[in-house]
This record gives structure tokens, C-alpha cells and sequence, in this order.
């Protein structure tokens, strides 16, 4: 810690790090790293979103949520944070909890797709399907090459047995992230209950 102290440069490093680990998938190895520069920095805001992100990709859900409040401490208005934060909540199950950070972020910035999107999982979560699909749509018009807003339009219409119109919002899906396991999973099972078996095993294998 002394080494790290007496040279700056090493904890910028070491925060470089761990993002690259974290854009590798690699999160355990990058909650080692935030935790380090952390240790040093324990007020950096930086370093806690980071960490706080890569707990959440591990599902340790209540560190994240530590991570993120702290971090929000130190900056309220941080939009991003905010929206993490809101994502976190709805991992554990607690959506209700979620929307005061994602209204917020609307009012100031209306124009933030990413908040469209974790509202709409919100409202789902809570059983409003109509304002679930209008959160996805919102989405996709603000941004089109984001799957998550194909994906999320795509369960809401499920919800409300709109199942072919369900379909083709996950294909959408598909076109933007054609590597995407949950369109295709959605899809075959979708095509299955119609009974078309063979394109739903496409989808399914």
C-alpha cells in the first residue's frame, strides 16, 4: 500500500486493471483490483461504481447496492450511478425501490435510454405490463441498436398475450445482438407453444 501511496501512477494502473478485467468478464479479479485501489482511495467515486458494477455482475447484490450508495454520497446527481443502482434493485427483487432513481432521472434527462430501460424492468417486476411496454418503446426510440429495449418490449407483450408481436420484437433483438441466448431461447419457446416445432428447435439448440 506504501508503494502504491508514494506513486500515483500505480493506483490509476491498478484501476485500469480491474476495468479491463471486468470488460473480460473477469470479476472476481476486478473486485480485487477496486478493492486495492480502494484501500487507498476510499473515497474515490470511480473506484466504487466499479466495484460496485463487477459485484453486481457477481451477484453479490447487497456490496454492489453498498458500493453504489456510498458512491452517491459523495456525487447524488450522478445519472449513471443512479441508474445502476436502480438495475441493482431490480436484480434483488426489489422494484418498487428501483423507480425513485429512474423518475429522477428521466425528469433531468429524458433523453437517457438506459433509464427507460431499467424502468421498464421495474414495471414488469411489478406486474404493469402497459407501463412496461411503454418504457421499452421509449427505449427503442431513443435508441435502436440497443437490444435491451427489443428485449424488454419483447416480455411486456408476452405478459399481455400478445405472443406474435412478442416474436418479432425479439427478433428485432436478434438483429442487434444476433448472439443473443435469451431472443433465441424466447423465440423457440414462443414458436414451440404455437406448435411450430422445427423453427423453434432453430432457436432452442
Amino acid at each position: 500500500d506504501l508503494a502504491i501511496r508514494l506513486n500515483p501512477a500505480l493506483l490509476v494502473a491498478i484501476n485500469g486493471r480491474g476495468v479491463a478485467n471486468a470488460r473480460l468478464g473477469r470479476h472476481e479479479a476486478a473486485v480485487q483490483d477496486f478493492t486495492l485501489a480502494l484501500r487507498i482511495e476510499p473515497h474515490a467515486f470511480a473506484f466504487l461504481v466499479n466495484r460496485g458494477h463487477s459485484l453486481h455482475n457477481l451477484r453479490r447484490l447487497d456490496a454492489a447496492l453498498a458500493d453504489y450508495d456510498k458512491a452517491l454520497s459523495l456525487r447524488p446527481d450522478d445519472a449513471s450511478t443512479r441508474v445502476l443502482r436502480a438495475a441493482a434493485r431490480n436484480a434483488a427483487g426489489n422494484f418498487a425501490d428501483a423507480l425513485p432513481d429512474l423518475d429522477e432521472v428521466i425528469r433531468i434527462d429524458p433523453g437517457r435510454s438506459s433509464a427507460f430501460e431499467v424502468r421498464s424492468v421495474s414495471f414488469h417486476g411489478l406486474g404493469k405490463f402497459d407501463l412496461a411496454l411503454r418504457d421499452a418503446d421509449e427505449a427503442i426510440r431513443l435508441d435502436s441498436g440497443s437490444p435491451y429495449g427489443f428485449l424488454n418490449r419483447g416480455f411486456a407483450l408476452v405478459a399481455l398475450e400478445r405472443s406474435y408481436e412478442a416474436i418479432e420484437s425479439f427478433r428485432h433483438a436478434l438483429r442487434v445482438a444476433p448472439r443473443s441466448a435469451l431472443a433465441h431461447r424466447m423465440i423457440g419457446r414462443l414458436l414451440f407453444g404455437f406448435g411450430s416445432l422445427k423453427p423453434a428447435l432453430d432457436h432452442l439448440e
